[in-house]
């Protein structure tokens, strides 16, 4: 009985999915599905550095690049039929207890990076191998970039050694460190030093300098390093106030305990410029680095308007870092009432009506940067999630343990926004989304339009404003859906590519964990991998065309 209600439910909802696709108020865009292939499951074990999939294309063909463990899997595919070409697999390619530091297109060429620790030299190495599309495999072994003695500090909580970066236009690529000085290890409050290699679209090292920072590790967060297209090497510090080495960022505090400032070095200089980034206004939570194909590097990030609450997001602030290390065209766009009001329920409208003093929520939880660009007219776009997570504590019916935590990681609405570079805001939409544990929203940019795919509830078609989005779990009573936003106007259009009883044997969300973004084959084509849950049937790969 249960199945027979279940199924009868699923039956709905498909109609559903159809009968606003035939009335216009959903589009349904065009896609195709490759035949079944076999597919290597992503690697499952605790070292996330040894796990990698990638896919570069040129022409009328794409290859994929897997790396699980000790296996690597090189898959060549026909772009137009999206059947396999080719496909090799090595083992033990690279050396003893690599860690894979990335992969990159330079020059027309296709590389993978990664560093191996040399026990007898005591050696920290980075090899580089380049891998021959027209013969889909590697072209020769990997070859040593450079070495360093020991003693280089992880850069995050992954315990990743090497920094790898590009610049915009794939002429200049910087591989870079962090260490403190020998005779000072083990002590906390000595300086950093910064190590930056960067080589040409040759892979020539044109570059290489150790610069000692003013401050010690307790001090301060390093991270977000890029280049411009001019060679020169950029990074981002937050600096604490205090020993915390932690935001001390409660909703009655109105004052945060660190800021943030930009380091630069130009190719070939052996000095740091430094340069603090100040607002006596409001309160910048969070700043990221953005490559961009102009002569300058985009900051973006998020502010409030006072609390130092990085749940508390007021709006999108944004400037230029031009060629000279100078400041220009910051703006800020500010989430309005109305924003704030959408897609909540009628007693949350009232709560956000009420007038807020200097620090007090807004009442919108947490909305993380994900993205920021230049649009074509020279407009700048940011792109944020509202991210966060609920941890609950309970006493499981079955353990040996009295209490245990269960977290649950929420990504739900959209917030995008373009700014002119006098400061106007051009506008401001917010899409409506409610994801539970597995993220899968990506993006897609062509010169007209920005787009959103996610895995959405069948019941949020149509939502109304007054109403909260459904919860996405990854059932089959959802839909592959994707949303347009217009660069010219923000006119918000949404759409779907498939119900997911077409992939019914498939984890349709389960891509975008290992694979996340879909990747572009043409300016109005996108493709994307499925993975097989169950059956005989292999992963499938679906490529869909934009407007």
């Amino acid at each position: 009985m249960k199945n027979k209600i279940k199924f009868q439910f699923l039956i709905s909802c498909f109609t559903c999915l159809s009968a606003f696709a035939q009335s216009g108020k959903l589009k349904t865009y065009t896609h195709k599905s490759s035949a079944p292939y076999e597919e290597e499951k992503p690697y499952s074990g605790m070292f996330l550095g040894r796990s990698s999939s990638t896919t570069f294309y040129k022409g009328n063909e794409f290859m994929t690049c897997d790396i699980q463990n000790e296996d690597i899997i090189i898959k060549k595919f026909n772009a137009e039929k999206l059947s396999l070409v080719k496909e090799k697999k090595y083992n033990k390619f690279f050396a003893k207890n690599f860690v894979l530091m990335g992969n990159l297109e330079i020059n027309n060429k296709f590389f993978v990076f990664y560093s191996s620790y040399d026990g007898d030299a005591k050696k920290e190495q980075v090899f580089s191998t380049e891998i021959d599309f027209n013969k889909g495999e590697f072209a020769s072994s990997p070859k040593l970039l450079f070495q360093v003695d020991k003693g280089i500090l992880p850069s995050n909580s992954f315990s990743f050694y090497f920094n790898l970066t590009e610049s915009f236009d794939k002429k200049y690529i910087a591989i870079n460190y962090r260490k403190v000085q020998e005779k000072n290890k083990g002590d906390k409050n000595a300086k950093d030093i910064i190590g930056i290699k960067e080589f040409d679209e040759n892979l020539k090292q044109v570059f290489a300098s150790e610069i000692n920072m003013s401050y010690s590790e307790k001090e301060v967060d390093c991270g977000n390093y890029i280049l411009n297209n001019n060679g020169d090497f950029y990074w981002l510090a937050k600096v604490y106030h205090d020993d915390s080495h932690n935001d001390k960022k409660k909703s009655k505090d109105i004052i945060a305990n660190f800021h943030f400032e930009i380091f630069s070095i130009k190719s070939g200089a052996k000095t740091i410029n430094t340069t603090k980034v100040e607002d006596k206004n409001n309160t910048i939570n969070v700043l990221n680095l953005f490559t961009t194909p102009k002569d300058f590097i985009l900051c973006a990030g998020t502010y409030s308007n006072g609390s130092s609450d990085i749940m508390d997001t007021d709006g999108y602030v944004g400037f230029k870092i031009n060629a000279d290390g100078t400041f220009s065209d910051k703006v800020y766009s500010e989430f309005t009432i109305e924003l704030l009001k959408q897609y909540t329920t009628e007693k949350e409208q009232k709560n956000i009506d009420k007038p807020r003093t200097k620090g007090e929520s807004n009442g919108l939880l947490r909305v993380a940067l994900q993205d920021s660009h230049v649009s074509e007219n020279g407009d700048l776009v940011f792109i944020g999630e509202q991210k966060y997570s609920v941890t609950n504590t309970y006493s499981p019916a079955t353990s040996m343990s009295l209490y245990s935590d269960r977290t649950m990681y929420f990504d739900k609405d959209i917030i995008i926004s373009k700014v002119k570079t006098d400061g106007n805001v051009v506008w401001t939409k917010r899409i409506p989304k409610n994801e539970l544990s597995v993220p899968t929203c990506s993006y897609a940019y062509s010169k007209e339009n920005n787009y959103f795919i996610f895995v959405d509830d069948i019941h949020n078609i149509d939502l109304p404003l007054n109403k909260k989005p459904g919860v996405a779990y990854g059932g089959h009573d959802e839909f592959m859906s994707i949303v347009k936003v217009s660069d010219s106007d923000g006119t918000v259009s949404k759409g779907a590519i498939f119900d997911n009883e077409e992939f019914k044997n498939y984890d349709v969300k389960k891509y975008m964990v290992y694979y996340k973004d879909p990747f572009k084959i043409s300016e109005n084509e996108i493709v994307f991998k499925i993975h097989k849950t169950k059956g005989e049937s292999g992963d499938v790969m679906v490529k869909v065309k934009l407007d």
